[in-house]
């Protein structure tokens, strides 16, 4: 221990000179670096759809990060996909935000984040990658609810463009809830005429029946022949009165524009950075640059040590050494 001790006291220069040249030159390095900074919100899912096991059990599942029947589409882990999706990026890379820098009155999230391409299509693919790796989505299994933040070089350009993501996802959520009502709107308006008219046949059929028949009562086959038509008449009143409800919720949920989503935390301006974190850094190159010039300084006083007790083994290592840096000169 105390040898070693006395082979880093040997050589103070290098051991105190190259940690502390390394912090100047990472605090000089980490003071023009650029900040960052991020924007937070989070938000919950609408999910009308409703588990159909007991309320205890799924408690108990959702304590294991288990979700029981809920819809695939409109999960947290869904959303949080589509927060991260090609469409919805660049719906967002296309919108405008106020410029941060005062130079105009607003610029592109292309511009914002710097994104260039020869053709638009890869200018697309640069700007999707790029929104992705300024963006944080996670979701928390007990509540499902989902947190994003979004990065950016200016604190009022992270909230502008959180809130376009937050803007763009509820906007893509309303249209296809929207669409697919208008499409089961319009299959259930078919099947509601269908049924209007086997409906219609049936109670003619039944109509025909009495007026052919006045004294069915007298007469087991005209018995069963009316309870038979009588029964299609039921069956045919209760699929077209199932059909007209289902109808009517179609209507109203492809002219609902109510949110889909629930924001917990709106987007606000941050007040701090999230990088660089310049005194974590700072100490950390140089605690690392400290211990690498401790072993220098070990080595190098092993070395002479070594050189010193003239062995056989070391010279014939630092020959073959000297042998492999010629073969390395003579092959370039």
């Amino acid at each position: 221990m105390f040898a070693l001790l006395d082979d880093i006291v040997a050589h103070p220069a290098l051991v105190l000179g190259l940690p502390f040249g390394a912090a100047i030159l990472t605090a000089a390095v980490v003071l023009v670096t650029p900040p960052t900074y991020a924007s937070s919100a989070s938000f919950v899912p609408e999910n009308p759809s409703q588990s159909r096991l007991p309320a205890g059990l799924s408690g108990i599942a959702s304590q294991f990060g288990i979700s029981i029947g809920d819809e695939p589409s409109r999960s947290p882990n869904f959303y949080a996909d589509l927060l991260r999706s090609r469409e919805l990026l660049g719906a967002t890379l296309a919108a405008k935000v106020p410029d941060p820098q005062r130079r105009t009155d607003s610029i592109t999230v292309y511009n914002l984040y710097k994104v260039k391409g020869r053709t638009a299509e890869l200018r697309l693919d640069e700007g999707v990658r790029a929104l992705r790796n300024q963006i944080t989505v996670a979701v928390d299994a007990r509540t499902d609810v989902v947190h994003l933040d979004v990065a950016s070089r200016y604190p009022t350009a992270a909230r502008d463009v959180a809130r376009l993501l937050l803007q763009h996802l509820s906007a893509f959520n309303l249209d296809t809830r929207q669409s697919i009502a208008r499409n089961r709107r319009q299959f259930i308006e078919g099947r509601v005429a269908a049924a209007e008219h086997d409906l219609a046949t049936a109670e003619d059929a039944l109509r025909s029946f009495y007026e052919r028949n006045r004294q069915w009562q007298s007469s087991p086959q005209l018995r069963f022949e009316e309870q038979r038509l009588t029964r299609q008449v039921s069956v045919q009143q209760e699929l077209y009165l199932t059909l007209r409800r289902e109808y009517e919720a179609a209507r109203i949920e492809e002219v609902n524009n109510t949110p889909v989503l629930t924001v917990i935390d709106e987007p606000q301006v941050p007040g701090r950075r999230i990088r660089p974190r310049r005194t974590l850094t700072v100490l950390a190159v140089t605690l690392i640059l400290g211990l690498l010039a401790c072993v220098l300084a070990i080595a190098i006083e092993r070395h002479r040590a070594l050189l010193g007790s003239g062995d056989p083994e070391y010279k014939r290592l630092q020959e073959r050494l000297r042998n492999l840096g010629r073969s390395a000169v003579v092959r370039q």
